[in-house]
């Protein structure tokens, strides 16, 4: 028996550095999802926007958009993860994960996402369209400074 448990632990400090390594790699995995998926949405509203206008197609859009506005994005930039990976290399600068600027660049973010996702609920394309260029600005805010060309 204490063989067996001094194997285990043995195993299980070998491992250790490689449970980090995994979750760094989540984590980047999750933050390349969420904005895959803010892309994919924001796309949607952009279709309707330029062509045949389906406003619950825009409200499901806008409110996905805010629901991931407001998952803690914050969390997905976790030490250790700026040099991650994940699907393809990371896009996001250093300063990303250090810079007290990007807290007033999300917050930002997620007030221009609520705005849509209201703008979305009332089924007003002048006013989706208005709200919608205000999210852009948010992020190209964000790209502007935080993102690798």
């Amino acid at each position: 028996m204490k063989k067996a448990l001094a194997v285990l632990g043995c195993t299980l400090l070998a491992v250790a550095p490689f449970a980090h390594a995994d979750e760094v790699e989540d984590t980047v995995k999750a933050r390349q999802a969420a904005y895959r998926m803010l892309a994919w949405n924001t796309g949607i509203i952009k279709a309707n926007l330029q062509g045949e206008f389906d406003a619950k197609k825009v409200q499901t859009a806008a409110n996905t958009i805010a629901a991931i506005a407001h998952s803690d994005m914050g969390a997905l930039y976790a030490p250790g993860t700026e040099k991650g990976k994940g699907y393809y290399p990371t896009k996001a600068k250093p300063a990303a994960f250090t810079d007290d600027k990007v807290v007033q660049v999300a917050t930002n973010f997620v007030k221009a996402a609520d705005a849509l996702a209201a703008a979305a609920q009332g089924g007003d394309k002048d006013a989706v369209k208005a709200a919608f260029g205000d999210l852009g600005g948010t992020c190209k805010a964000c790209h502007d400074d935080y993102r690798a060309k």
